[in-house]
């Protein structure tokens, strides 16, 4: 039972990191997105970027959000 608990653990923080990675790539494409959309002649490309960019930061914390409240329901490890 013990490993199963350690396995756990270590899938938590597998998805942390990879989550915490997303999240900051999509605010850099996002918010590069959002920047670039005031230069003159780079159109609306430029907000379809940023939008897409926002998405995958929110899919990632409504993603990492849902999997640690369901990996540590119970335990009081951590």
């Amino acid at each position: 039972m013990r490993s199963l608990a350690a396995g756990n653990k270590a899938m938590v923080e597998m998805v942390e990191r990879f989550s915490f990675a997303s999240i900051v790539l999509g605010m850099i494409i996002g918010f590069g997105g959002l920047f670039s959309a005031f230069v003159p002649g780079v159109g609306q490309l430029s907000i379809v970027i940023a939008l897409i960019g926002l998405g995958m930061m929110g899919a990632s914390l409504l993603s990492m959000a849902f999997f640690l409240g369901t990996a540590t329901e119970g335990d009081s490890d951590y």
